[in-house]
């Protein structure tokens, strides 16, 4: 059956018969699931549907003609719309229920805390509710509203509460999330310990992982200006070493602050990333700067995030023994 058009309250109503069912769709109707779609990566659920008006009979007509078609319990995709990560795990969420949230490795994900690919994980407030499609569910009995936050359109737990599930499924990835969030200024590490004496309790998963990581922290309690600095720091401490961080230096009238240093032993220790060397002024000033701190008898090393990451043990090494040839040849 083809369009037809009627008049309601003067104003013009687009229809479409649906073959033989008599179910007439309204074109209005469609445009207003369509705008709710498009800022949801292009899905709606089955209560967004019913506050639009649509019945059962009408969704089922639109499942059958293929305008949606169903993704989860009770979410559906608008035809046409991209699939991508980011539609996976709101699905997973608005299956899940109104109070749902990426949570653990997925949020942190989102966040950037972590790199991808990663598992979808969902937490809810409640005891009852689907396990949505390929997702891993967690429940929670101390998830608090201010747990919760909005990112790129993704109902999800906020950094300090992320940081604090992540240990409960993958505990080596902690120590890098902490860094990465305080580099980001996602939070504090008075925040980290806040959460700890707000949730902390016997049985807990997660937060004695963040505990321990907050407790062997190379840095302390010192906030990081690179992501790369605690990876020396930590091999730096494996190796025994105690360097000071952000050590200041004076040589003729200019002051150079050193990311390490072993100050008895004139040795300094920067970590460089990429971005270091943007510039045709940002390399002539740190050569200029080096040549400075060399020609008053420091040695100096510098480390990448490649040497920080894959050659550690050599890094530990070179560290050793440069500290030993430098205090052997210390003059008296």
């Amino acid at each position: 059956m083809g369009p037809f058009t009627f008049k309601e309250h003067g104003r013009r109503l687009d229809v479409t018969l649906h073959g033989f069912t008599g179910v007439m769709i309204d074109s209005r109707t469609d445009a207003r699931i369509g705008r709710i779609a498009q800022h949801q990566y292009g899905l709606i659920d089955l209560g967004q549907t019913r506050g639009q008006g649509l019945t059962r009979k009408e969704l089922r007509v639109r499942l059958e003609r293929a305008s949606l078609h169903r993704l989860d319990s009770g979410v559906f995709a608008a035809v046409g719309s991209p699939p991508s990560w980011e539609q996976k795990v709101l699905a997973a969420c608005l299956a899940a229920g109104p109070a749902a949230l990426a949570s653990h490795r997925t949020a942190a994900a989102l966040w950037g805390l972590i790199g991808r690919p990663v598992p979808i994980d969902i937490v809810v407030p409640y005891e009852q509710c689907p396990t949505p499609a390929g997702a891993y569910l967690h429940r929670s009995t101390d998830l608090r509203p201010v747990d919760a936050a909005r990112r790129r359109g993704i109902p999800l737990t906020n950094p300090i509460r992320t940081v604090g599930d992540l240990g409960s499924v993958a505990r080596h990835l902690v120590p890098g999330a902490i860094e990465t969030g305080l580099y980001n200024n996602l939070f504090s590490l008075a925040g980290l310990w806040q959460l700890i004496d707000d949730l902390a309790r016997p049985g807990r998963r997660g937060l004695g992982v963040l505990r321990r990581a907050l407790e062997q922290r190379a840095l302390g309690d010192q906030r990081t200006r690179s992501p790369l600095e605690p990876l020396l720091a930590a091999i730096a401490v494996n190796a025994g070493l105690r360097l000071e961080y952000q050590h200041a230096v004076r040589i003729h009238g200019h002051r150079y602050v050193l990311d390490f240093a072993l100050p008895e032993a004139m040795i300094a220790i920067e970590v460089d990333g990429l971005e270091v060397h943007a510039t045709r002024e940002a390399l002539d000033n740190d050569l200029q700067r080096q040549n400075r701190l060399v020609l008053a008898g420091w040695h100096l090393l510098r480390y990448t995030k490649a040497h920080l990451v894959r050659r550690r043990s050599a890094v530990r090494k070179e560290l050793l023994d440069l500290v030993a040839q430098r205090r052997l040849f210390q003059p008296p």
